[in-house]
């Protein structure tokens, strides 16, 4: 054991992935562009059991360059279903309810970090394997009593019966009828 320890440190660090924190397909869906715009989240749905598995990516993204008369904004989602290489899209522009349900997103009340044992709670947490686990990536987030911008990212991952599983499957039955094959045009 000891010799693949002093190996591992002889042939230096490995790369550092892009996002320590996300999988792969997470990875993948924060990297695709639609025009020149990146997800500012990314959204998993992954199923107990082998049911299905999804990743959201959600963009805020412009139908035409800036300074140019009739420019929209609009809200798309790229959904990458895990384990296919096909990506459907949805946009405001034709999803009706679609950028009130991503608004909604800032609703969403994140798990109070808790220190096992100590503090507030001092049993250790119970782990659940079974059912829905939701993981929510977002750029840019915020302290709730700050108006500005002040962190990187941040991401949390929760079972069902909480807000972001609420919100989750919400943006889910938005989506329904709204996917396409076809990229929404953005500048």
């Amino acid at each position: 054991m000891m010799i693949f320890a002093l190996a591992a440190l002889i042939a230096g660090p490995s790369a550092e992935p892009t996002h320590p924190r996300l999988d792969a397909p997470e990875v993948a869906a924060t990297d695709l562009k639609l025009g020149e715009a990146t997800p500012f989240a990314v959204l998993s749905v992954d199923g107990a059991f082998g049911s299905p598995s999804e990743v959201l990516g959600i963009y805020v993204y412009w139908d035409a360059p800036y300074g140019q008369a009739n420019r929209r904004r609009g809200i798309a989602v790229a959904k990458h279903e895990r384990n296919t290489s096909e990506v459907l899209w949805a946009s405001s522009q034709s999803c009706a309810g679609l950028e009130t349900t991503v608004a909604q997103m800032e609703d969403i009340t994140p798990p109070l970090l808790n220190v096992p044992g100590v503090g507030d709670h001092e049993e250790m947490p119970k782990m659940v394997h079974d059912g829905v686990t939701y993981t929510l990536w977002s750029l840019w987030p915020r302290w709730q009593d700050r108006e500005y911008t002040n962190g990187y990212h941040m991401s949390f991952s929760v079972n069902v019966g909480n807000p972001l599983g609420t919100w989750a499957e919400d943006l889910r039955s938005t989506l329904t009828s709204c996917w396409s094959g076809e990229a929404p045009a953005a500048a």
